[in-house]
């Protein structure tokens, strides 16, 4: 074996190398008939034309993965090109494929791929249903190039993608807007590429292709088998990123590693998503699968047996209780089992967030709604996590509206216990944010008297109330915008022609408690 200099004005192989761990610098690359390279994991290399005549092959495994980076790519004679993607457990994956001529067949046969009534544990997924249709373990195609591909993996370590050459320059994926416009996809080069926050002279996936995406699900889905006990779901790369209590990753990986798929949702009149050379990028550690910009945040998590669901909820001053494009990020339903989620204090409702952002100020009460899909009913335990940085005078809690109970979350030991029968949807449950700046005891509330609604800027509110009763009108922030005694028994009305768009809440002091109750005004 040769070493092989750091930088060179050209690299020209001859024989059998292996290229030692480091950078490599060539401004054009040759690989002559009959020569076999191999690129180690934790090698990268960098270089203008490839001309390959002979057999390249990149190399994965536990600790990281090769990396060539050219910027462009021509064949002769009889060439290969082997690259590995190591995989990290027996399970299923959302694979790419970053060589060009790889048969599909072929590649389940020479990689042990698990095979049922014909058909390989390969998927490709199908826009109309939404679900992975398998490959028949006698059918002909090859892989194509920039698509995601479900994998069951035969085995931990490295599988390989065998083909005739490379991907380089830029690729425009065709998607699909049948049915939910879901579309998978994936990193067709043979680098990792920017998913997220990239800066000059790179580009990144998210950004080139914002107005491809639609604006409630501006995220890079990527499967992880590891959630909900190993039944699998989906997390998300996403604008904001949250690193919660513990270490591990949610929503704040930047990158895509090689031969990595994933799931996006294409906005209504989008034709394609695209993949440029400036968002290719060594990073030969780039966790394979998984999801850094630390903000206060909480993340909720139900559990039920074995199957375990999250939703995050973070504070960003310059967010809105309205749709936040790449900050709230509506939820991939991967388990049919469970499925935990948040609805948009104000708008959206039609759409299931799994990552919501607030503004970052004080409230008297924040209501947000949560979603729970249990498909079997059974107990399911709540408990909350923040992460470093979140405020210590704001107080979180989980309110039951069937038990009639409210639960300050006061450590990461705090929980919530209920049995309850199968539920899809919203109305049991809401998640509650409280400083003490009015004094509110959301304690104190359980089965509200009063209903309250609004028509042509008057607030209606009507209940059971007499000389006793007061009103109190709040906005999110705190400030007071109305106070008076009631002024009739069942039904009063306050004067909102003043009051700005938003959200507000009802405060009513009766000499046997106090109710609070949410109502958003409109212009």
């Amino acid at each position: 074996m040769k070493k092989i200099y750091t930088k060179l004005n050209a690299l020209f192989l001859i024989g059998a190398f292996v290229i030692f761990s480091g950078s490599v610098f060539a401004q054009n690359i040759t690989i002559a008939s009959g020569t076999t390279v191999t690129i180690p994991p934790g090698t990268t290399i960098t270089g203008g034309a490839l001309n390959n005549s002979g057999t390249l092959t990149i190399q994965s495994d536990a600790t990281g993965t090769g990396s060539l980076l050219v910027t462009s790519s021509a064949t002769g004679g009889t060439p290969a090109v082997n690259v590995e993607r190591y995989l990290p457990s027996t399970n299923w994956h959302i694979v790419s494929c970053p060589v060009n001529g790889q048969d599909i067949s072929a590649f389940g046969g020479a990689n042990s791929i698990a095979t049922k009534s014909s058909k390989y544990a390969i998927g490709t997924y199908n826009t109309g249903t939404d679900g992975w249709d398998y490959w028949g373990t006698n059918a002909t195609g090859n892989f194509a190039p920039e698509t995601g591909y479900s994998l069951l993996s035969p085995a931990v370590g490295a599988i390989t993608f065998t083909g005739t050459d490379i991907y380089t320059g830029t690729h425009n994926k065709s998607v699909s807007t049948q049915s939910f416009s879901w579309n998978a996809v994936g990193n067709p080069y043979t680098t990792t590429i920017w998913a997220k926050g990239a800066t000059l002279p790179y580009k990144d996936f998210l950004t080139e292709n914002d107005a491809n995406l639609d604006d409630s699900y501006k995220g890079l889905y990527v499967w992880d088998q590891s959630l909900s006990s190993g039944a699998g779901d989906y997390t998300v790369i996403a604008n904001s990123g949250f690193t919660p209590p513990g270490g591990e990753s949610e929503l704040a990986q930047d990158k895509i590693a090689v031969g990595q798929g994933f799931i996006i949702r294409a906005k209504s009149d989008a034709s394609t998503v695209t993949f440029t050379p400036e968002m290719q990028v060594h990073a030969t550690t780039t966790p394979f699968k998984s999801a850094e910009i630390p903000v206060p945040a909480v993340r909720l998590t139900a559990t039920s047996g074995d199957f375990v669901n999250r939703v995050v909820v973070s504070f960003n001053p310059e967010s809105t209780l309205g749709l936040d494009p790449g900050y709230d990020v509506g939820k991939l339903k991967g388990n049919t089992n469970i499925a935990l989620y948040t609805q948009l204090v104000d708008g959206n409702s039609d759409v299931d967030f799994m990552y919501q952002s607030v503004p970052d100020i004080n409230y008297e009460l924040l209501t947000i709604p949560v979603g729970l899909d249990l498909k079997k009913g059974g107990e399911v335990t709540f408990m909350l996590e923040t992460t470093d940085g979140f405020p210590t005078d704001l107080k979180v809690y989980l309110e039951d509206k069937v038990t009639h109970t409210t639960t300050q979350f006061i450590s990461s030991n705090s929980k919530y216990s209920v049995a309850v029968p199968g539920l899809k949807g919203y109305g049991r449950f809401n998640l509650l944010f409280s400083n003490s700046v009015t004094g509110i005891d959301i304690e104190q509330q359980g089965k509200t008297d009063f209903n309250v609604f609004t028509r042509d800027r008057l607030i209606f509110v009507n209940g059971p109330a007499d000389n006793n009763t007061r009103f109190s009108v709040y906005g999110i922030n705190g400030k007071i915008w109305y106070q008076n005694r009631a002024e009739a028994i069942n039904q009063n009305t306050i004067d909102a022609a003043g009051f700005a768009p938003g959200v507000y809440f009802i405060k009513i002091d009766k000499p046997e408690g106090t109710q609070t109750l949410k109502v958003v005004l409109t212009n």
